[in-house]
Parts: structure tokens; sequence; C-alpha cells
């Protein structure tokens, strides 16, 4: 069976959310696009869903990446935030007609709302809505995934060092990814954070 849904431009596909992603939509039946600076990082999804080459740092790329696209993924981390702005003039002209952006919910917090990557996300923020293009805000907490890597892991204790004070509860990306599904096929959640 041939599937008619549209296409749906994934920015951030090989990255930790974009590893949970993919799969979801794929197996929700949509039609996806992985927009890759390496597109042989995505080559095991060749078969099942489009992979073409896109670097933010490359608006000729972002606009064929989003050709032919209704609606766009975008996730990025470190200084590749300040370069989504790029995505998002990218997808109003090739008539996307809703992006879901992965943010950060510590920018909520004044002092991180401070610090240049609570910069770069707030600035991404405003820069997307400031598009024209219908969009929705995710902002997940910390990654509980992160609990298993070894530079937050107290030698001493054995314990995980979280980044908290107990007032932020971790998220697992794989939920992540299902909000992003939702938002993606699923009418109502456009100008929402």
């Amino acid at each position: 069976m041939e599937m008619t849904n549209p296409i749906i431009v994934v920015f951030g596909a090989t990255g930790t959310i974009g590893n949970e992603l993919v799969p979801q939509l794929l197996k929700a039946r949509q039609r996806v696009r992985i927009a890759a600076r390496d597109p042989a990082k995505a080559s095991g999804y060749a078969d099942a869903a489009e992979v073409v080459r896109a670097d933010l740092s490359d608006p000729a790329s972002l606009t064929a990446a989003c050709a032919g696209a209704r609606k766009a993924f975008v996730v990025s981390g470190g200084e590749g935030i300040g370069l989504e702005p790029n995505v998002f003039d990218a997808a109003k002209v090739a008539g996307i007609e809703h992006v879901v952006r992965v943010s950060a919910l510590e920018v909520e917090f004044p002092e991180v709302a401070a610090t240049p990557l609570g910069q770069w996300h707030l600035e991404a923020e405003r820069r997307l809505r400031g598009s024209g293009v219908a969009w929705t805000l995710l902002r997940p907490s910390y990654f509980s995934s992160n609990t298993r890597l070894p530079f937050i892991i107290d030698p001493g204790e054995g314990g995980a060092l979280i980044p908290t004070d107990g007032k932020e509860a971790p998220v697992d990306p794989h939920d992540i990814a299902a909000v992003a599904v939702a938002a993606l096929t699923n009418p109502g959640h456009e100008g929402e954070t």
C-alpha cells in the first residue's frame, strides 16, 4: 500500500531524540525525509526513508531538504542551535506548514536563560515564532538517558550526579519523540509550547 501522508523532514535524525523519532514516525506509516549533514550516519534508514544531505550552515541544502515537505522536525545541539533559523527560513521558502522544534525546559530558569545555550534556544524560539510558519515548541527537561553517561557518575559515591535540585523530573528521549510524533501527525498543537 502506498503512503499518501505528507513528507515530514527530520533535522537531527541521528541524535538522541531523532534516533527515537524516526522509527516511531515510520511505525506510524509516515513519509520521512532524513536531512543529515552526513547522510552515511542515516544509511540504516535508506530502505524506509529518504535520506538527503543538509547542513545547518548551508541554506541551499536546507531549502532542497525542505522541498516538497509539509512538516519539519528540528533538533540540534550546541552552536548548531544558533543555525536553526536557517531551517526556519528554508521551511518558509519551501512552503512547509508546521515546524516542531525541540528547545529546553531550562530556558525558563533565569540562570540558564542567561547562558549562551539559553540565549541560542531563546533566539531560535523567537525566530521560529516570527517565521510565519505554524510552530510547536517542545521543552523537555533533563534526559533520563544522560544518567548513564560516565561524566555524571560520582566515583566516590557510585551514584549519578543530576544537575538539578530535585525540582526537575528527567524525561526519556523515547517519550519526547512520541510527543513530537503526536504534534507532527495530529492537528491542534500549532502555536503551543
